[in-house]
C-alpha cells in the first residue's frame, strides 16, 4: 500500500494505543446513540400497544346504539360497521352486536313503579350456564323461552306460586312497558356474567351485574336482566325489538405512536359527527386514553433525551481528550512535515482522512450492533418487568442516528487539528513546551458564561415546572427541561478546571517539604503540565456525575411512585365503589379476611373566595392516626399528633342514642299514639302518623328504615324493621344503635274561628327492641327535638302552629313525646286547604352539647393561601350543605387522599382522573382541608348549625390488611361482586413501577450509567498512554542517571492518581448537587403533570460508592501499570517522528 492511503496508515500504525482509544470511544458512541434512538422510537409503540392491551377494558371500544325494529337490522348493522371504521381508520375491528327488547315489567311488584326487565340476544360464550338449559326458539303460541341471571332470580320467585324453590321451568307473565301487551315466558336456566369485567358488558345498561338498585334505594323501580332469549324471538315477531347497540373493539397490534394524535381526532370527529346527525348515538372514552398516552410518551422521550445528552457531553469530552492527545503526539511529527514543504491545509486533511477511517467501522458496525442491544434493554430490567418486548427491526431512526454520529465524531477528532493548524499558521512555529495554566476557553471567560446559562435555565424549569411544552407552548419536548441537566453538568466540570492548577500547586508545596524523590517529581509534572490533566478530570468527573444522577432519579422515580400510590390510594386498599347501600358497606368489608380495619371517607366540594375549588376530606382519625400515609417532611409533626386534635372527646353513652343488644337482624319498634284535648268538630289530617327510625352502625353509617304508617288510637302497633334490606347484600357494622326518631304529625281542623279551643295534644311513646330483646334506654338519655312546620310558613293567619315538645324516656318505652298539635281554623272537615297540604315533622335525636366549637381541620398549604389563613384562623366553609365552621390547627405540604387522582374510581367511573369533589383545573385548585368524620357529622343535623339535615355518607372506604394479609383482603374483594372498584397501594405502586411507556427512560437511565463508567476508562487509559508516551525520553534519561523503575512507577502512579481522586470527587459532590435541585422537577406523572406529593430526592449510598469504584478501578489500575511501561534509555534515541 503506498501513496496518500499507505502514509495514513503509518501515521495510524505509529499510534496504535491511541488510535485503538478513539477508535473505541466512536464505535461505543455511536452505538448508544443509534441504539438509544432506536430505543425510543421502539419503546414508544411496543409501549403504546402495550398499554392500550392493558388498560380499562372499558376505554378502548366504540359503542354505537339505534332505536330499530327488527326489519331494520340487516341495513343498520352495515351502517354501524361503516361508522365505526371511519371513527378508528386503519385498525382492525372486532364488531360485537346486541338486540333488546322493550321495557317489560316484572310480576309481583307494584304496578305505579314496577320492577322491570328486557330480553337480548346475548353472547352465550360471554355467560356461565349454572342451572337448567339455555333457552331454544318458541313453539309457535306457546311462551318465550329465557335464561336468566342469577342476580334475578330472588326477584322473580315473587312472582311464581308459593312455595316455589326454584325458577327453573316456572311461567311467568311480562307486561310490554309501551304497549301494555302480555309475554309469556318460559325460564329454562340460569346464568351469570363469566367475566363481569369483560368490556363486552358496555353492551348492557346493567353492566353485566344482573340487577340494579332502584334510584334512591326505594321500592319498586329497580331493573333486572336482561333476560337471554334466541334471536328467532325477535324474527318471529313474539318479541318486540326495540334497540340495537354495537361495541366495535379496535386491535392495535400495528399501531404506531405516531398514530395517535391523528386517530384520537378522528375517532372525536366521527363521535360527533355521528351524534348530531341524531340517527345513531356514539359513546367512545378512546380520545382521551390516547391524549394521556400522548403525554405520557412525551414525558419518557424528555427524559430518555436528558440521558442522550449527558452521553453526547462525555462522549464528546472523551473523544476531544483522544483526539487532543493524538494532535499532541503528532506535533513534532507535524512541524517536520511543514517544514518539508507540507501545507496545513495537507495536514488537516490528513486529520480529516484518519477521522473518517476511525469513524468508517462505527457507521457500518453501529447499526448491526444496536437491535441487538435494543432486544437486550427490553429482556432485563424495569422494560422486561412491564411486559414490553422490543422484538422488531431497527427504526429508521437509528439508522440515520448512527451514520450522522459517526460524521459528528469524525469532526469532534478533526477539531483539535484544525485548532493547532491555525496556530501554527499564526506562528510559525511548533507549539510545545510551556502552555498557560487555564485553557483560552476559560481565561476568557466562557466557563462563567456557562454556569450564567445553566442558572438560567435552571430558574426557568423550575418556574414552568410540569407538562412538556414544545418551542411554540403546544405539547411537545420542553428543550429546557432536556438541556438544564446538561447544562448543569457542563457547568460544574468546566469550573473544576480552574481548581485543577490550584491544587497541583499546593500538592508541588507539599511535595517540596518532603524527602519523597516520587511524590516531588509527580507534583511537579502536574504544575508544569496541569493542562494534560483537565481531559481526565473532566471525564472522571462527568462520569461520576452522570452516574449519581442516574440512579438519583432511578431511585427516586420509584420512591415517587410509591408516594404518590400512598397518597392516593390512603390504606392499603381504597375501596372506591360498591354495589352495596352504605349502611351495609361497614360490616361486609371489615369482615373480609385479611383486613385489620375498615375506616369510611366521605368527600364534599367547597366554594372558596376567586372561584377557586377546594376539598373536604372527613374520615375517622381515630382509626387512621396511626396509617395515615403523611411523609415527614410534608408536616412539622407526626401524624397522630397532627391528627390528635381533630376529634372532638368521646360523648357518653346518653348522647349517643339507644343501643341495640346483640346482633339483630331486625328492629321491633312498639309504637302508641293517642290524641287528647280534640274539641267538639274538630278533626285531624292526615288520620295517621308517619314513623320513621333512623339506625347507625359503629362506623357512623346511617340507614332511614322505612316509613310506616300508625294511627293515633292509643293502642301499641308492633312494627318490624328488617336491618337485613338496610343493608342490601352487605352487613350492619355490629353494635347498632338508633338515633333519631321521625314522626309526620297531624293537624287539627276546626270549621268556625269562633270554636277556637285549646290545641289538642299528640303523645307518642316507643319501645325499641332487637330480634325481641328489648334495648334499654343508657342512664341520663335525653331527647332534642327540632320541627318543621310547612304550614306555619305556608299558610295565612287561619293556622295556629303547635306548642312545645317534650321527649324522655319513661319506663320501658325509651322515648315518651308530648307536642301541641297545630290548628288550621275556618276549615271544612273534608279539610280543603286551597293550598299545599301541611306538613310537620318532628325529629328526635339524642340531646348533646347545647353548642359544639369550630370543628378542628388540618390544611394543606394551598388552602390556606387561598383563604388568607393561618394555623388558629376560624374559617366558615360554604360546602354542600351549607355553612362549616372550622378551626386550623394544623398545616401540611399536601394533603394525602385529596385531588383527582385520589378520587379516581368513585362511582365506577374508572375511566376518570376525578369524580368533582376537588378541581379539575390545576389553577382553580384551592387546596384541601380534612377533619374528623365523627365530628363532622355531628354538627351536621343540629338546630343550632346552618348545615341542618345535611348527611356525610361514605363515599369510598381505607381498608388496613392484617401482616401478610394484603393479598387474601384483595383476592376476597375481587370475588366479591358487590365490590366494583378496589385500589391496591402496593399494586398500584407496582403498575406505575412497571409502566410500559416510563419504564423506557429508567432502562435508559441504567445503561447511560454503564455508559459513563465504559466511556470514562476509555478515554484514562487514553489519557495515560499519552502521558507515559510523552514522558518516555523523561524517563530514559531518569533511568540512565540510576533511578529505579519501582520510583518511576510510584512517579507516575502518583502523577495520575490525583486527577482521579479529583474527578470522582468533584463527580460526586456535582452529581448529588445537581440530583437534588433537577430531580424533583425531571420526574411527571404519566399526565405530564408535577407529582402529588413532591417528589423527595434519595441518593443510596451503597450503589453511588459501586459506581464511584467501578469509575475509578480501571483508572487506577492503568495508573499503577502505566509508570512501569517505558523509561528504557536504549530505546530513547529513535523515536517515530526521528525514524
Amino acid at each position: 500500500m503506498g501513496g496518500f492511503a499507505g502514509f495514513v496508515v503509518l501515521r495510524l500504525r505509529a499510534h496504535r494505543l491511541l488510535v485503538a482509544a478513539a477508535a473505541v470511544s466512536i464505535l461505543v458512541t455511536t452505538c448508544v446513540l443509534a441504539t438509544l434512538a432506536g430505543f425510543a422510537s421502539g419503546v414508544a409503540d411496543a409501549g403504546a400497544r402495550r398499554v392500550l392491551a392493558t388498560t380499562d377494558a372499558a376505554a378502548t371500544p366504540l359503542l354505537l346504539t339505534r332505536h330499530a325494529g327488527y326489519a331494520d337490522r340487516a341495513g343498520s348493522d352495515r351502517d354501524a360497521r361503516r361508522l365505526a371504521a371511519t371513527a378508528l381508520p386503519g385498525l382492525p375491528l372486532e364488531i360485537r352486536s346486541l338486540a333488546l327488547s322493550d321495557g317489560l315489567a316484572l310480576p309481583g311488584g307494584t304496578t305505579a313503579n314496577p320492577d322491570v326487565t328486557s330480553l337480548a340476544t346475548l353472547d352465550r360464550g360471554k355467560l356461565e350456564l349454572l342451572q337448567g338449559s339455555w333457552p331454544t326458539d318458541a313453539v309457535p303460541g306457546g311462551p318465550v323461552p329465557i335464561a336468566v341471571p342469577e342476580a334475578a332470580v330472588s326477584r322473580l320467585l315473587l312472582g311464581l306460586p308459593a312455595g316455589t324453590r326454584s325458577v327453573t321451568g316456572g311461567r311467568l307473565t311480562l307486561t310490554d312497558q309501551i304497549s301494555k301487551a302480555p309475554l309469556p315466558v318460559l325460564i329454562s336456566g340460569v346464568y351469570r356474567a363469566a367475566n363481569p369485567a369483560d368490556p363486552y358488558w358496555q353492551l348492557d345498561a346493567l353492566g353485566g351485574q344482573g340487577f340494579q338498585r332502584a334510584a334512591g334505594g326505594g321500592h319498586g323501580g329497580a331493573g333486572y336482566g336482561p333476560m337471554l332469549t334466541t334471536d328467532a324471538a325477535f324474527a318471529g315477531g313474539a318479541v318486540t325489538q326495540s334497540q340495537l347497540s354495537w361495541q366495535a373493539v379496535p386491535g392495535t397490534d400495528r399501531l404506531r405512536a405516531a398514530d395517535l394524535g391523528a386517530l384520537a381526532a378522528a375517532d372525536r370527529a366521527a363521535t360527533a359527527r355521528i351524534n348530531q346527525q341524531g340517527t345513531y348515538q356514539a359513546v367512545s372514552n378512546l380520545p382521551p386514553v390516547l391524549d394521556q398516552l400522548r403525554q405520557s410518551i412525551l414525558v419518557a422521550r424528555s427524559t430518555l433525551l436528558v440521558v442522550v445528552l449527558q452521553l453526547v457531553l462525555l462522549t464528546a469530552m472523551t473523544l476531544l481528550l483522544a483526539a487532543r492527545l493524538l494532535t499532541e503526539e503528532r506535533e513534532a511529527e507535524n512541524a517536520l512535515l511543514q517544514a518539508r514543504g507540507a501545507a496545513p491545509q495537507r495536514i488537516v486533511r490528513l486529520a480529516a482522512t484518519e477521522a473518517l477511517l476511525l469513524a468508517l467501522p462505527a457507521a457500518v458496525l453501529a447499526p448491526l450492533l444496536a437491535q441487538p442491544l435494543i432486544r437486550l434493554l427490553g429482556a432485563f430490567g424495569p422494560l422486561s418487568s412491564a411486559g414490553v418486548r422490543l422484538d422488531g427491526p431497527l427504526p429508521a431512526a437509528g439508522w440515520w442516528t448512527a451514520l450522522v454520529t459517526a460524521l459528528g465524531c469524525a469532526a469532534v477528532v478533526v477539531v483539535p487539528a484544525l485548532a493547532r493548524a491555525r496556530r501554527a499558521r499564526e506562528s510559525r512555529r511548533p507549539t510545545r513546551g510551556a502552555r498557560a495554566a487555564l485553557p483560552s476557553v476559560l481565561r476568557g471567560g466562557a466557563d462563567f458564561a456557562l454556569v450564567a446559562l445553566a442558572v438560567a435555565a435552571y430558574v426557568q424549569l423550575r418556574h414552568y415546572a410540569g407538562a412538556p411544552q414544545g418551542p411554540t407552548g403546544s405539547l411537545g419536548v420542553d428543550p429546557v427541561l432536556v438541556a438544564a441537566p446538561a447544562l448543569a453538568l457542563a457547568a460544574g466540570t468546566v469550573l473544576t478546571l480552574r481548581l485543577l492548577p490550584v491544587v497541583a500547586r499546593i500538592g508541588e508545596r507539599l511535595a517540596t517539604r518532603g524527602r519523597s524523590l516520587p511524590g516531588a517529581l509527580a507534583a511537579w509534572q502536574l504544575s508544569r503540565r496541569a493542562h494534560r490533566s483537565a481531559g481526565p478530570v473532566l471525564a472522571l468527573a462527568l462520569a461520576a456525575a452522570i452516574g449519581t444522577l442516574s440512579i438519583g432519579l432511578n431511585v427516586s422515580w420509584g420512591r415517587s411512585q410509591r408516594d404518590q400510590a400512598a397518597f392516593d390510594t390512603g390504606g392499603d386498599i381504597r375501596v372506591a365503589a360498591l354495589h352495596v347501600p352504605a349502611f351495609g358497606q361497614g360490616g361486609l368489608l371489615a369482615a373480609l379476611p385479611g383486613v385489620a380495619a375498615a375506616v369510611p371517607v366521605n368527600r364534599q366540594q367547597l366554594s372558596l373566595a376567586g372561584g377557586r375549588i377546594g376539598e373536604l376530606l372527613a374520615l375517622d382519625t381515630r382509626a387512621e392516626a396511626g396509617r395515615l400515609p403523611l411523609r415527614a417532611d410534608l408536616a412539622d409533626r407526626s401524624a397522630e399528633r397532627l391528627l390528635g386534635p381533630l376529634a372532638d372527646p368521646p360523648a357518653p353513652a346518653a348522647q349517643r342514642g339507644v343501643p341495640l343488644p346483640g346482633r339483630p337482624t331486625t328492629l321491633d319498634v312498639d309504637v302508641r299514639l293517642s290524641v287528647s284535648g280534640l274539641g267538639p268538630g274538630q278533626t285531624l289530617t292526615p288520620q295517621q302518623v308517619g314513623v320513621t327510625v333512623e339506625v347507625t352502625d359503629r362506623f357512623g353509617v346511617t340507614a332511614g328504615l322505612d316509613t310506616r304508617s300508625v294511627p293515633p288510637d292509643d293502642a301499641t302497633h308492633h312494627l318490624v324493621f328488617d336491618l337485613r334490606a338496610a343493608a342490601g347484600t352487605g352487613t350492619p357494622a355490629y353494635p347498632l344503635t338508633v338515633t333519631r326518631i321521625d314522626l309526620a304529625r297531624p293537624v287539627a281542623l276546626a270549621p268556625r274561628a269562633a270554636d277556637r279551643q285549646p290545641h289538642p295534644q299528640l303523645t307518642a311513646a316507643f319501645t325499641l327492641a332487637g330480634d325481641g330483646v328489648t334495648a334499654t334506654a343508657p342512664a341520663g338519655l335525653g331527647w332534642s327535638n327540632r320541627t318543621q312546620d310547612s304550614a306555619a310558613k305556608d299558610h295565612d293567619s287561619t293556622y295556629q302552629p303547635g306548642g312545645p315538645v317534650t321527649a324522655q324516656p319513661s319506663g320501658p318505652a325509651a322515648l315518651t313525646a308530648r307536642m301541641k298539635l297545630g290548628t288550621f281554623f275556618d276549615q271544612t272537615a273534608g279539610g280543603s286547604f286551597g293550598q299545599a297540604a301541611p306538613d310537620v315533622e318532628s325529629s328526635f335525636t339524642p340531646a348533646g352539647p347545647a353548642s359544639l366549637p369550630p370543628l378542628a381541620a388540618v390544611a394543606d398549604q394551598r388552602f390556606l393561601d387561598s383563604n388568607h389563613a393561618r394555623v388558629g384562623s376560624v374559617l366558615t366553609l360554604n360546602e354542600a350543605g351549607g355553612g362549616l365552621v372550622v378551626r386550623i390547627t394544623g398545616v401540611v405540604r399536601q394533603l394525602p387522599g385529596t385531588g383527582a387522582a385520589a378520587e379516581q374510581g368513585l362511582n365506577g367511573q374508572t375511566l376518570n382522573t376525578g369524580a368533582g369533589f376537588g378541581a379539575t383545573d390545576p389553577n382553580d385548585d384551592g387546596g384541601a382541608v380534612l377533619v374528623d368524620l365523627p365530628s363532622y357529622v355531628q354538627r351536621l343535623d343540629r338546630p343550632d348549625t346552618a348545615i341542618a339535615n345535611a348527611s356525610a355518607p361514605p363515599v369510598e372506604w381505607w381498608l388496613a390488611a392484617t401482616p401478610n394479609g394484603r393479598a387474601r383482603a384483595d383476592a376476597a374483594l375481587a370475588a366479591d361482586g358487590d365490590v366494583a372498584v378496589f385500589y391496591d397501594r402496593a399494586a398500584v405502586a407496582a403498575s406505575a413501577a412497571h409502566d410500559p411507556i416510563g419504564s423506557g427512560p429508567q432502562s435508559a437511565l441504567l445503561a447511560g450509567m454503564v455508559l459513563a463508567v465504559v466511556l470514562a476508562a476509555v478515554g484514562f487509559a487514553a489519557n495515560a498512554s499519552g502521558t507515559v508516551r510523552a514522558r518516555a525520553g523523561e524517563f530514559a534519561v531518569l533511568r540512565a542517571l540510576g533511578m529505579s523503575r519501582r520510583r518511576m512507577a510510584r512517579a507516575t502512579a502518583a502523577e495520575l492518581t490525583l486527577p482521579i481522586v479529583l474527578g470522582v470527587g468533584v463527580g460526586l459532590l456535582l452529581g448529588e448537587a445537581i440530583t437534588r435541585l433537577v430531580v424533583p422537577l425531571l420526574v411527571l406523572t404519566p399526565q405530564a403533570t408535577t407529582p402529588v406529593p413532591g417528589v423527595l430526592v434519595e441518593i443510596p449510598v451503597l450503589p453511588v460508592a459501586g459506581l464511584l469504584t467501578a469509575v475509578a478501578a480501571v483508572p487506577l489500575l492503568c495508573a499503577v501499570l502505566a509508570g512501569f511501561r517505558g523509561g528504557d534509555p536504549s530505546r530513547r534515541p529513535r523515536t517515530p517522528e526521528e525514524s
